[in-house]
């Protein structure tokens, strides 16, 4: 079973109230040790700090059913009237009682086995350092540090876009897989390039997904990749996306899918998530490949 941890920052400030992201502010000290008094760990108190105003700081790490989190947020709601928003990024309106209560998933090796369809997720191994992207979706990577190593697989930094090196692109494209393309990424400048890179993606497209979109002010996104385009989950992460099950067998057997969504912070940071089956996985697996982590995928009816 899926494990669900709260995390959640307090700030005691000496002017503010309110939200920003999963940290709440505010400006009574008695609220503040209240909360202190259940337990949560202060991260820091006093004025050396890099933000103005700000006094101490608290943070909330537990399980989502657990009576620490229940009794946070009903001080929260009782004493300074703030409740978790509905959705993963509190909306403009909504910041001065609203925050986002993050709900990180943390899964084993049985919730992943049982999944139809896997989402390739953050990495913590780099394999790049991304610059930006083209018009045509290429991506565009420094020739820096990273490419000396010997890694075949990582993240380029510090965006959440993949990349692969040989060996391993030439191991996976012999191994018969359905729907994977490895579109090379451009290193600049080229003369001081040290491996080439590819980015995986597919022709296979999916339908849109089921969950709702906001941009980076909480709003629906309206389409304006500009101004940011996410995945609203209501404050999990990593997000789980869900599709219409008719419609992604309609496309027929694949093992490598990407969303018709490309979410980020903006334009040149947006990009589409890459969904494998588990046969990708096996694959990946067998060839040893460290660093690639997962998500699970669901098919509604």
């Amino acid at each position: 079973m899926v494990k669900i941890v709260v995390e959640l920052n307090i700030e005691l400030h000496a002017t503010e109230r309110g939200s920003f992201a999963n940290c709440v502010y505010t400006t009574e000290p008695a609220v503040y040790q209240r909360l202190k008094e259940l337990g949560l760990e202060e991260l820091w108190h006093g004025v050396a700090k890099p933000r103005d105003g700000s006094i101490a700081r608290l943070h909330l790490s537990a399980p989502l059913d657990s009576e620490l989190v229940k009794n946070v947020l009903k001080i929260l709601k009782d004493e300074i009237n703030m409740i978790p928003s509905l959705h993963s990024l509190v909306p403009r309106a909504e910041i001065e009682n609203a925050f986002n209560l993050r709900k990180s998933r943390d899964y084993t090796k049985g919730d992943l086995d049982s999944a139809e369809l896997l989402r390739l997720t953050f990495t913590r191994v780099e394999i790049g350092y991304f610059d930006h992207q083209t018009d045509k979706e290429q991506y565009v990577v420094r020739a820096e540090r990273r490419q000396k190593n010997t890694r075949e697989f990582g993240c380029l930094f510090p965006s959440h876009a993949f990349a692969f090196a040989e060996p391993l692109k030439s191991k996976l494209e012999a191994e018969g897989l359905i729907g994977p393309e490895f579109k090379p990424v451009i290193i600049e400048p080229m003369h001081k390039a040290k491996k080439p890179l590819w980015n995986l993606t597919s022709k296979v497209v999916l339908p849109p997904c089921l969950l709702p979109l906001q941009q980076n002010d909480g709003e629906p996104f309206r389409g304006d990749l500009d101004k940011g385009c996410h995945y609203d989950e209501g404050g999990y992460t990593p997000v789980e996306l869900r599709f219409n099950r008719s419609a992604v067998e309609a496309l027929g057997k694949f093992d490598v899918a990407v969303t018709v969504e490309r979410t980020g912070s903006h334009g040149n940071h947006a990009f589409r998530q890459v969904v494998v089956s588990q046969r990708f996985r096996e694959v990946i697996t067998k060839l040893k490949v460290s660093g690639v982590n997962y998500v699970p995928v669901h098919l509604a009816k």
